[in-house]
Order: structure tokens, then C-alpha cells, then sequence
């Protein structure tokens, strides 16, 4: 089930999914992986806690535009398959 959020525009948006015993996680829009640019940043750390590994992946959008509205997917990857966790994102003009 997807996770919504409302942001306004102008405004920074952070979006944070964590996963056990995987070695990848990416985030995901229009079936692009996204990667960091002037507006975005996208970090991934793994951590280990009582000898249980996971991953924690964050995605912080700033400046944010109402462009930037729709549904972003964390995609874990590791041997046994892919996982989804999506976020339907709604990006208001500024002074609604």
C-alpha cells in the first residue's frame, strides 16, 4: 500500500525506506533510477545492529516544484528478487 504525502512547493521533501539483509536499494520514478543532481540527493547506507544488516535509503528532494508530484518507489534488489515500497507524493503551489 502506498504511503502518501502532501509537500508544498518550494519546500524540501525526505523520504527514507530501510531493508533487511539487502545489498541494494534504489529509488525509483517513471521507471528511471534517480540519482543526484541540483535537487536532489540520494543516499544509501548499510548498518549492521546486533549482527542484523539492513539498509536505509534516502531520497531528499529540495526547491520542490509541483512537477515534482507522483509516486516514487524504493526498489530493493538482492537474490531472491525485487521489493516495492511506494509514495504518492502531491506537491501544492506555495500560498494554497
Amino acid at each position: 500500500m502506498p504511503e502518501d504525502a502532501t509537500a508544498t512547493a518550494g519546500n524540501t521533501l525526505i523520504l527514507t525506506c530501510v531493508a533487511f539483509d539487502t545489498p541494494e536499494l534504489a529509488w525509483v520514478r517513471d521507471g528511471a533510477v534517480l540519482m543526484n543532481d541540483t535537487r536532489t540527493l540520494v543516499s544509501v547506507e548499510q548498518l549492521v545492529v546486533q549482527d542484523v544488516m539492513f539498509v536505509r535509503a534516502t531520497l531528499e528532494i529540495c526547491s520542490l516544484e509541483v512537477a515534482d508530484s507522483g509516486t516514487y518507489y524504493c526498489r530493493a534488489f538482492n537474490d531472491s528478487g525485487t521489493a516495492n515500497s511506494s509514495f504518492q507524493i502531491t506537491v501544492e503551489p506555495a500560498g494554497q
